[in-house]
């Protein structure tokens, strides 16, 4: 897409769509608060520039020679959400709180292999512009402000439950990760079965 215009606003909508890594960031912003959280978003930020970086150098040689790969990282991603979401439902029937559970390199690892990143490299950015850096860098901007609206979403969301919140937020995060597991695996069955 060479759009400038068009690029951004593709890119933000993709991005400012629920997902885990804007849930992990609101919870984590919910019950840590603010500050604390802000390290989340910066682990988001890097971890899709990160991705983004090797799909478009390595993997999408790699994904192109072996499409099977492609389904294998997707159920591996499915099972790591899965994995998150039955440890922060533990964590609310537990005494500890999601401080101890949304981490910044839990959302670095459910951003890296996060969808939106394959759909950003190979959808939404020009690859063969020019000018790919700059659409690289306002990306960059664009995944920044996101992840601080998410941020935001998650102080409000904190302040409006009042004390005590940790436990329900936790029940609620796990059951939203639960569900995109559920999408990323109900996509790979129904490529194998077309």
């Amino acid at each position: 897409m060479t759009d400038p215009l068009g690029f951004a606003l593709a890119a933000l909508i993709l991005l400012a769509a629920p997902g885990p890594t804007n849930a992990l960031i609101c919870l984590g912003a919910a019950t840590l608060g603010a500050r604390r959280a802000l390290l989340l978003a910066l682990a988001a930020l890097t971890a899709y520039s990160l991705a983004i970086g090797l799909l478009l150098t390595v993997l999408q040689t790699v994904l192109a020679a072996l499409p099977w790969l492609g389904n294998a990282v997707a159920m591996v991603v499915a099972a790591y959400l899965l994995v998150l979401a039955w440890r922060l439902w533990q964590t609310a029937a537990g005494a500890r709180t999601a401080g101890a559970r949304i981490t910044p390199s839990r959302v670095f690892m459910v951003t890296l292999f996060n969808p939106k990143a394959f759909v950003l490299a190979f959808s939404i950015l020009p690859r063969d512009d020019a000018a790919l850096h700059w659409y690289l860098l306002a990306l960059a901007g664009i995944i920044a402000l996101v992840a601080l609206g998410w941020l935001l979403l998650g102080v409000l969301i904190g302040a409006a439950a009042g004390a005590g919140h940790e436990r329900r937020l936790n029940r609620l995060s796990s059951v939203v990760l639960a569900g995109f597991a559920g999408v990323i695996l109900w996509r790979v069955l129904q490529g194998w079965l077309a």
